[in-house]
């Protein structure tokens, strides 16, 4: 039994401690086929394309380059996705955001984010500040933030909430 415990926690830290590849490369999977559960994507594509900024902080600058690298110019359901890295709240209004920075950091430098536009956090720790992020446990699922969904008032189709984890 404790060989057993011993296992599961290296497992467990091993898939915790990398603000891992697997992680980053389950998201920039995901993140993109979650865009289209919004009924009123068509409306947030910038020149037909989706933009999408990553807001990140230092620290994590490899992270955002290796999302970005996952991302930026690959096509789903034949839209091109175009990926833009920041540090602090850009000017344009993009498709989506992705989150890739520490809660302390967001509140103190991403304010005025473009309203209606979806807010994907790719640290599961930063859920507060965004509508959705990917957990992994025993199985890969969405986990989905109803308050900040409501407030920015998108409309997801209604298998997004069958399948999500709702953050409280």
């Amino acid at each position: 039994m404790k060989k057993l415990l011993f296992l599961e926690v290296v497992l467990a830290a091993a898939l915790y401690a990398q603000l891992d590849k697997t992680l980053l490369e389950i998201e920039a999977k995901l993140f993109p086929k979650i865009l289209f559960l919004d009924k009123t994507l068509e409306e947030k594509l910038v020149d037909e394309h989706i933009l999408i900024h990553i807001l990140t902080e230092p620290k994590y600058a490899k992270e955002a380059q290796y999302l970005k690298k996952l991302l930026h110019q690959k096509r789903i359901y034949n839209k091109k996705i175009v990926v833009k890295i920041y540090t602090s709240t850009p000017k344009s209004h993009p498709t989506a955001y992705i989150l890739l920075a520490e809660p302390d950091y967001l509140q103190k430098n991403f304010t005025n984010l473009a309203k209606n536009r979806i807010i994907f956090s790719a640290l599961p720790k930063s859920i507060k500040f965004g509508m959705i992020s990917i957990k992994i446990d025993t199985k890969v699922y969405p986990v989905i933030n109803p308050k900040k969904i409501k407030e920015a008032k998108i409309r997801f189709s209604p298998i997004l909430f069958k399948v999500a984890k709702i953050y409280e």
